[in-house]
């Protein structure tokens, strides 16, 4: 009889120990086993994974989207500008007819002037509004002629019907005018007027008016006192120069700057205006003293009073009717007498 060794177990049932122990030990490796898989996404333990191990980082930013490449519009060819419109219109499109529209033909006069003032050498931007004056002589010669049948088909707005100028009713005029002259120079000479000329002997032009002064006395009838402002006389009117002092009063009080510098003086209102300045021919004179003396005399009638600082008195320019005018007249627009 075979007798068995101390401390060895049957075969049986170390098998059986053997698959006892397996199953024991199952849920603590694969528990093992979860913690070391857990420890590799944790990215705080990156030695528990080895080298060949990756780790999640939870911290790290989402890749961006890529933004959209940029379209780069294609080139698109300019619009052209309608240049009738107004609206639009601008230098470069030159002159174009208004078409009737004042504001349009304005616009254009301006931004054209404009721009061939600031570029003179450019035959471009002077063209352009040469071509502007063109159509605006064009426009002023329609308008000369409209203007001359309008006043030819109405004598009222035919101002030859008054003051004629063919040879023959210029000499019926000046008999007319001469007759109205005489008259308003013998009011003036009742009233007591008289001419004040304002000289300095230093003044060419004042000795160049000597013979017009002397003319315009003979044509007037009226007194002409010299009023030199340096006491110089005029050579020609030395009988009738005032060396006292006032005229440099009188000068100051009418506030003559510039010489010769005539005035007529009407002592009885105790008006004074300007009748002449400078160089002029005695024909002029003579009528401007006609034409501003009625015009007083009107103003007076209509009782109106001067105006701004009252150093001037107040006149009446209006120009009487037509048919007024040639009442009593020798034919129709030959007036005589006093208007």
């Amino acid at each position: 009889m075979k007798h068995q060794t101390a401390g060895l177990l049957p075969v049986p049932t170390l098998l059986l120990m053997l698959a006892l122990l397996l199953t024991l030990s199952s849920p603590a490796i694969a528990q093992s086993n979860g913690s070391r898989g857990q420890a590799c996404l944790d990215s705080n333990n990156p030695r528990e994974c080895g080298w060949f191990w990756g780790h999640l980082n939870d911290d790290e930013e989402e890749d961006e989207p890529a933004e959209p490449p940029v379209e780069i519009p294609m080139a698109k060819a300019p619009e052209e500008k309608d240049c009738t419109d107004p609206e639009q219109w601008e230098p470069s499109c030159g002159f174009v007819d208004p078409q009737g529209s004042f504001e349009f033909q304005a616009k254009q006069r301006d931004m054209l002037l404009n721009q061939s003032v600031m570029n003179p050498n450019n035959p471009e931007t002077v063209e352009a509004f040469q071509r502007y004056m063109r159509w605006a002589v064009d426009q002023a010669i329609t308008m000369s002629r409209m203007w001359e049948w309008n006043q030819i088909q109405n004598q009222d707005l035919n101002p030859l019907v008054h003051s004629p100028v063919s040879s023959f009713g210029l000499r019926a005029a000046s008999r007319a005018r001469d007759g109205k002259r005489n008259a308003v120079m013998e009011e003036i000479n009742d009233q007591g007027g008289f001419l004040v000329w304002f000289t300095r002997s230093s003044c060419q032009f004042c000795h160049d008016m000597q013979p017009v002064m002397k003319q315009l006395g003979r044509r007037t009838g009226l007194t002409i006192y010299n009023a030199p402002l340096d006491g110089g006389c005029m050579p020609e009117f030395a009988n009738s120069c005032d060396t006292t002092g006032r005229s440099v009063e009188a000068a100051r009080h009418l506030a003559v700057e510039a010489v010769p510098d005539l005035w007529l003086h009407l002592p009885q209102d105790d008006l004074w205006f300007r009748v002449s300045s400078g160089v002029e021919a005695a024909q002029r004179i003579t009528s401007r003293i006609e034409v501003f003396f009625g015009a007083i005399q009107r103003a007076a009638e209509k009782g109106l009073e001067a105006v701004g600082d009252g150093t001037s008195p107040p006149v009446d320019f209006s120009v009487p009717d037509m048919l007024e005018r040639s009442s009593g007249g020798l034919g129709a627009g030959i007036p005589q007498g006093g208007e």
